[in-house]
């Protein structure tokens, strides 16, 4: 049945179909001279790819015009819908290097503390209402205190998960992808949801935080709050603890 959607959908786009892998077909792009994946869904129905494209729109509305150091936007080129009966989205596909789990390469850690740089670049004010700002006060109300008399290093949008496993490692650039969740946090946030995410690997953390440093301030104050915060959403409790006195406290 996807199948035979997926080839139908293509030839009223007059797309080409390479090959069928999974839930979408890899299809020759010649309008952009490239190769594309192509992605179908009931119109009934929902689905993240569509809810991302959408969110995508909004988001890199403000971020095309900005040249990164490393951040590689990915490129969506439309969707649509055929017959009332089968919505798409035809997307660019990237063929790089993609980091599935731990252990993550040390040369990573220089290229994420990079990314964490380059999404901080990007004003959070042009985004006007869309995207989701982050009320700490509402998320964490046991912090409210500390969060009403201090301020982070500086809020910056953000993926939702900037983390390895959500990057295709191309030549000279890297690709974030995973943009559902987009939404405005405090630079802390990006970098304790990493942390966690890493943690025990501390060589590769340690790595990390050094290079970090190179590139941004970080108040230590809210790293520990925002280790905290992000604990108490994942279980991480102990992890936390631990990363606190390892990279707050040392």
């Amino acid at each position: 049945m996807k199948e035979e959607a997926l080839r139908a959908v293509a030839h009223e786009l007059d797309l080409n179909v390479q090959s069928i892998d999974g839930d979408y077909a890899v299809v020759d792009f010649p309008q952009a001279h490239t190769i594309g994946e192509l992605c179908v869904e009931e119109t009934s129905t929902t689905h993240p790819l569509f809810d991302e494209y959408k969110v995508q729109e909004r988001v890199f509305r403000v971020m095309k015009d900005f040249r990164f150091f490393q951040l590689c936007l990915p490129a969506v080129y439309g969707m649509g819908c055929v017959d009332d009966k089968w919505d798409w989205v035809l997307r660019k596909r990237y063929t790089g290097e993609t980091y599935a789990h731990a252990p993550y390469p040390q040369t990573l850690a220089r290229e994420m503390a990079v990314l964490v740089f380059d999404l901080s670049q990007v004003p959070v004010l042009k985004f006007k209402k869309d995207v989701v700002s982050v009320n700490y006060t509402e998320q964490a109300p046991e912090f409210a205190d500390f969060f009403a008399r201090s301020v982070p290093t500086l809020y910056c949008i953000t993926n939702g998960a900037c983390i390895p496993e959500s990057l295709i490692h191309l030549e000279e650039s890297i690709v974030l992808n995973n943009w559902t969740n987009a939404r405005i946090v405090a630079l802390e946030e990006i970098v304790a949801e990493l942390i966690l995410h890493v943690y025990p690997d501390t060589v590769w953390l340690d790595m990390f935080m050094r290079e970090l440093s190179n590139y941004v301030d970080v108040n230590s104050e809210w790293l520990e709050y925002m280790l905290l915060c992000c604990a108490s959403r994942n279980g991480k409790v102990d992890a936390a603890q631990k990363c606190i006195q390892q990279y707050v406290k040392k």
